[in-house]
């Protein structure tokens, strides 16, 4: 559905570069699709929409001044292309790693359990849903093999190497 959608946008802003004319520029908004395509769908369906966005943007310049030279309009083409394609690659990065930071922040390094944050998110969770379906919640809470005890006795290095250890 996103490539279709963004194929869609794509001609919809071709349209409107063409029949507006040379003198008023829809550069910026060839830049839209692409952007959402890499971010939503990753990089390959960023680079399938800049190369949509590349050729139709190469039809309309064609139309509208044909008489620049064929060299002139591949190596605008190509230009085009080379942005869209950096735009697609620095946005699914950042779209990685932002998944990948958020998924650290969320449990513990040494272990992979869920920490501290993931246990207050899934308790607000199941209490909203609780006073939404007018249920009732229990809690409870468990400290395992007294690791609280080993960081506070010989410190936190000590209780890491103990989980290494298993």
């Amino acid at each position: 559905l996103l490539p279709v959608a963004g194929l869609a946008l794509i001609g919809l802003i071709a349209l409107l570069d063409y029949f507006s004319g040379p003198k008023m520029s829809f550069a910026i908004l060839y830049l839209i699709p692409v952007a959402l395509g890499a971010w939503w769908g990753g990089f390959a369906q960023g680079i399938l929409l800049s190369m949509a966005c590349a050729v139709s943007w190469q039809i309309v310049a064609v139309a509208q001044d044909p008489d620049v030279g064929p060299a002139i309009h591949l190596w605008n083409a190509i230009t085009r292309f080379g942005i869209f394609v950096v735009t697609s690659s620095l946005l699914a990065r950042l779209r990685l790693s932002l998944y990948v930071e958020k998924q650290m922040a969320r449990s513990d390094p040494l272990t992979g359990a869920a920490n501290g944050r993931t246990f207050y998110e899934a308790v607000s969770q199941h209490v909203e849903y609780a006073l939404h379906a007018d249920r009732p919640i229990t809690l409870a809470y468990l400290d395992l093999d007294q690791f609280k005890w080993i960081n506070d006795k010989f410190g936190h290095a000590a209780g890491d190497e103990r989980s290494e250890e298993r």
